[in-house]
């Protein structure tokens, strides 16, 4: 069910977004300000770095999820700065904003799944990652992981619909 739970709302999304003009246009509408500055809070992540380092989650999941989540974030504050400032590096800034932010989530659930205890569990085959699936943890691959997913989702397709609109490449 956790698959399900993480992967359904994006791919609800990105249905309601090809079978909806009215939402597309809203979509339109949103600032990339607002989409990269909502990944800021992936900084939060790094509470997964703390919990393995108290000894409850292991390291082949808490270290490559945490990390990365601080590095996204922190490499969404540097996009953010440079959109409000029109900075000419701007455009790049926000598509490694999403390419990061995408890459470490396929990172997180992959170590996620295969360090959970089950049938596909490869990885912390000594500590397996059972406080993952137990609230309020649950919460982030259950909620967190589908709007952040989400929300580049709509960034993207901001980014790409700019370009469109110009003809070439893509103003910030």
């Amino acid at each position: 069910m956790l698959p399900l739970a993480i992967l359904g709302p994006p791919l609800t999304l990105l249905a309601a977004l090809a079978l909806s003009p009215s939402l597309r246009r809203l979509a339109a509408g949103l600032s990339q300000e607002w989409l990269i500055g909502v990944q800021m809070l992936r900084v939060m992540g790094g509470v997964f770095v703390l919990v393995w380092a108290g000894g409850a989650l292991p390291w082949e999941f808490a270290l490559p999820a945490g990390l990365g989540d601080v590095a996204v974030g922190l490499i969404a504050m540097i996009a953010l700065n440079r959109l409000r400032t029109g900075s000419a590096t701007a455009v790049a800034w926000v598509r490694r904003t999403n390419i990061a932010g995408l890459a470490d989530f396929a990172v997180a659930l992959g170590t996620g799944f295969l360090s959970a205890p089950g049938a596909i569990q490869l990885l912390a085959l000594d500590r397996p990652n059972d406080l993952i699936g137990l609230y309020p943890l649950v919460l982030i691959p259950v909620f967190a992981v589908p709007v952040f997913i989400g929300v580049h989702i709509l960034s993207i397709r901001l980014h790409l619909a700019r370009r469109a609109e110009a003809g070439g490449p893509v103003p910030a």
